[in-house]
């Protein structure tokens, strides 16, 4: 029994230091990717800093990246739960109707939204904008928020009611159907006022 048990032994002693380089060696693995795992993180999270840095400089707002340079003295002005039109879009409709929308949403102080960037970029989303002369904004959140899945969508809207319509039809169309079968009558008829156009 002694005779079967030594070279047993022997065996047993001389894979421990064989086990204990391999976990060594995984270790030393494991240490070496996580520096580099660390490096990379430090190097995005550098690079992400400095292209916020620059955007600071530039004095560019994320809400306003991509507007246009065509401005409106109507276009910045209120109080939200005062009442506010929202005007859904995106680069399927055409050039004509984008510009017609744009000019009228101009007038009274209404918000042109797109869910998203053109192309996923910034810049061109910036120069389609520039190109057609519009002003609009980027927010898919309130594409989610009040849960359109067609544009063009009008929503006429305050802190306590909204009122909704789908379809390629005029800001004024639009307006007029608030006036006549909305909740917010009395606001869509201060729009139209102001816009212009009375049906």
């Amino acid at each position: 029994m002694k005779k079967l048990l030594f070279p047993l032994l022997i065996l047993s002693a001389s894979a421990t230091p064989t086990l204990d380089q391999s976990v060594k060696a995984l270790i030393a693995q494991a240490e070496e990717d996580l520096k580099k795992a660390e490096m990379m993180y430090r190097l995005k999270k550098e690079t992400i800093e400095l292209y916020l840095e620059n955007q600071i400089e530039k004095k560019v707002k994320p809400e306003k990246a991509c507007f246009s340079s065509l401005s409106s003295s109507k276009a910045e002005r209120g109080d939200p739960s005062a009442g506010q039109l929202l005007i859904f879009v995106s680069s399927s409709l055409s050039a004509a109707s984008l510009k017609r929308l744009a000019a009228d949403a101009a007038k009274i102080g209404a918000q042109l939204i797109f869910r998203g960037l053109i192309n996923d970029s910034f810049k061109d989303t910036h120069l389609y904008f520039a190109e057609l002369g519009i002003q609009a904004q980027i927010d898919p959140l309130k594409f989610e928020e009040h849960q359109v899945q067609m544009v063009p969508t009008f929503i006429l809207t305050t802190s306590q009611a909204a009122d909704r319509l789908q379809g390629h039809v005029s800001v004024a169309e639009a307006l007029t159907q608030f006036k006549d079968l909305g909740e917010l009558r009395t606001l869509a008829a201060q729009f139209l006022k102001e816009l212009g156009d009375q049906f």
